[in-house]
Parts: structure tokens; C-alpha cells; sequence
């Protein structure tokens, strides 16, 4: 059986309430939910930057990450992300120099 993982989300610059987060689903745990993930299934086109929220000491922070492999910190099982907008277009993949 799938584990549905509700992550929860809001743009800044687009005026969303932090308060009243936005939504989509990904079809894994949350603990094995990495950025990779995020990003191709993040429901609005563009090129994004995520910030991902987690509780340090009882105090609630964002953490950037730029490793995509790497688990994502959740919130009491929600992956909570403030994405910020770097461009209306899809950034096209880089290919790999082999060398």
C-alpha cells in the first residue's frame, strides 16, 4: 500500500496566506520525500527556490537545501515549503560534462 505525504505550500510573492497553506500529494513517506521529488511534482510551472520549514528547539525555521537526494525535514508529517519564484519558465536540465 502507497503512503500519501500532503505537502503543504505558499508563494510569497503571489500573496498566499501562510496561514492557508496550498496542497499536493506525493506517493511516498515523508521521510523519504527528497527535493528531487519536490521539484518534479511541484504543481505550478516555473523555477522555483524552496525553503522547507523544521522546529529547532521548539522555534520554527526554514532551511534551504540544495542537495536533491537528501531527505526532507518534515513538520509533524507534513513537508511545509515557502517557494519562491525565480522564473515563470522551467529551467532546462544541464546536461553532464564528461570529463
Amino acid at each position: 500500500m502507497s503512503h500519501l505525504t500532503q505537502i503543504l505550500y505558499y508563494l510569497p510573492e503571489d500573496m498566499d496566506d501562510s496561514k492557508q497553506l496550498n496542497c499536493f500529494i506525493i506517493l511516498k513517506e515523508a521521510n523519504k520525500i527528497t527535493l528531487k521529488d519536490v521539484r518534479d511534482s511541484f504543481p505550478l510551472p516555473g523555477d522555483y527556490h524552496f525553503r522547507f520549514q523544521y522546529v529547532y528547539q521548539g522555534q520554527k525555521c526554514w532551511l534551504d537545501l540544495s542537495n536533491e537526494k537528501c531527505s526532507l525535514p518534515n513538520v509533524q508529517g507534513f513537508i511545509v515549503i515557502k517557494a519562491l519564484r525565480k522564473s515563470w519558465i522551467t529551467s532546462a536540465p544541464q546536461p553532464r560534462s564528461s570529463g
